[in-house]
């Protein structure tokens, strides 16, 4: 649910209003018309007509008068200045009103569960099969209907994300200086590591929104391959005028934000760090090992029905695979990795770890394990301390490989895939 984004504008909802109106007066017109006609003698036919312009007339002034009012409370709203922190209290006060008002049009309209639920078809499923997450929602391709439901909902979730923000900046206003820190401060490496400096925003973010950044020598530096929050950081970072506002009252007047249709945003939403996720199992290894569910205790014994993205295979695909955290306590947790939505980071809430990576598992034995890790880029001798105690919890398979990542094959350019016997793997020299 990204409770941040913001309510359509009046300009949007204005056009949605009209178009409605006109597909409505078309329709009623004929239906008032044919039924007052029918019940006339002919001598009376002049007076029918008249008495049924007379019932569309009351009828849409009704229509038009809740509605122009909901499009002035969303003019009034979209007028006041959203990245200054002391303005939040009149967007909450206003986006209560936005609320009520869609419900008096909902009512007054007579609109019914059914109207109100039914959305566009875009000709693609609505929702990501493997989150649950609506990723398309154009307004100006839904019903009135739909939207005035979407209003009602969405200023309730905006003002309760204004509330969440008010409370965020009263810890931490110098953001500037706080961001800068971030990104400057060195990275734990050895036995335990930390996050790299470009994703650490995932964690100061109150949200934990999927923050990809490239860091180099302690600041943000350019970088294409970025999603719209990651962009919106970079744009404030690159803008001394855009200082004077604290980075998260900053993106308030970005696309992050006010952008309305889904499908360009899609990819932004919170990333889990609430261990929630309802793949998310803790690995025991006696007397063999068993992946246990945090959500209902079920156990299985492989990662079957786990998916990744293709970048995250090893040799035999990304199906069945899972993503892997051991944490500073060598507790050993899988889930299932999804971009923008379950991270490595998401495991320990970006705290320190052991290892991280993608494994696979079949039938209570590993058979293909990588230090594939964006977020932690644990290096080759995280991986081989982590193999070597697997060993020992007898939880390798005989033909168990793994994937080193942050070394290249001379020959393929990709990270190289090697046996692993004995709880230890041979390391190509680069």
């Amino acid at each position: 649910m990204r409770i941040w984004r913001d309510v359509i504008s009046a300009k949007t909802f204005k056009l949605i209003r009209t178009e409605y109106q006109r597909l409505k007066s078309e329709s009623n017109t004929l239906a008032v018309m044919d039924k007052l006609v029918n019940k006339m003698d002919t001598m009376h036919v002049g007076r029918a007509r008249s008495s049924a312009a007379t019932s569309l007339q009351v009828m849409n002034s009704t229509a038009d008068h809740v509605l122009v009012e909901l499009e002035d409370l969303l003019a009034q709203y979209h007028d006041i200045k959203k990245r200054l922190v002391e303005n939040i209290p009149a967007r909450r006060k206003m986006l209560s009103l936005i609320s009520y008002q869609a419900q008096v049009c909902i009512e007054k309209l007579g609109f019914t569960q059914s109207d109100l639920e039914k959305r566009a078809d875009y000709g693609v499923p609505l929702k990501d099969p493997r989150t649950g997450a609506h990723m398309f929602g154009d307004p100006k391709r839904e019903s009135l209907a739909r939207n005035l439901l979407t209003l009602k909902r969405r200023s309730l979730r905006k003002a309760h994300y204004l509330e969440l923000l008010e409370e965020f900046y009263q810890k931490n206003m110098d953001d500037r200086d706080g961001i800068e820190k971030l990104f400057a401060a060195e990275r734990q490496t050895g036995k335990e590591i930390g996050l790299m400096p470009g994703v650490r925003m995932e964690g100061y973010d109150f949200m934990h929104r999927p923050f990809e950044n490239h860091v180099e020598n302690g600041a943000l530096a350019p970088d294409n391959n970025v999603n719209a929050i990651s962009a919106a950081l970079l744009d404030w970072w690159d803008g001394p005028k855009n200082w004077q506002y604290p980075f998260f009252m900053f993106l308030e007047g970005t696309p992050v934000c006010l952008g309305e249709n889904k499908e360009n945003i899609a990819e932004v939403r919170s990333v889990t760090y609430d261990r929630k996720a309802p793949k998310l199992r803790l690995i025991n290894f006696k007397p063999q090992l068993e992946a246990v569910s945090l959500t209902d205790n079920s156990v299985v014994n492989s990662t079957l029905g786990y998916a990744a993205a293709p970048l995250k295979a090893i040799s035999s695909g990304s199906i069945d695979m899972a993503a892997f955290a051991w944490g500073t306590d060598k507790s050993f947790f899988i889930c299932e990795h999804v971009e923008g939505g379950f991270h490595h980071s998401s495991f320990f809430s970006g705290g320190l770890v052991r290892c991280t990576g993608m494994v696979k598992i079949v039938n209570g034995k590993i058979t293909e394990i990588s230090n594939n890790s964006g977020h932690y880029k644990p290096p080759v001798e995280n991986l081989a301390k982590l193999v070597a105690y697997l060993h020992k919890k007898n939880s390798l398979s005989a033909n168990a490989v793994a994937q080193l990542c942050g070394l290249r094959d001379n020959q393929t350019n990709l990270p190289p895939i090697v046996p692993i016997k004995d709880g230890k793997f041979p390391v190509p020299k680069n």
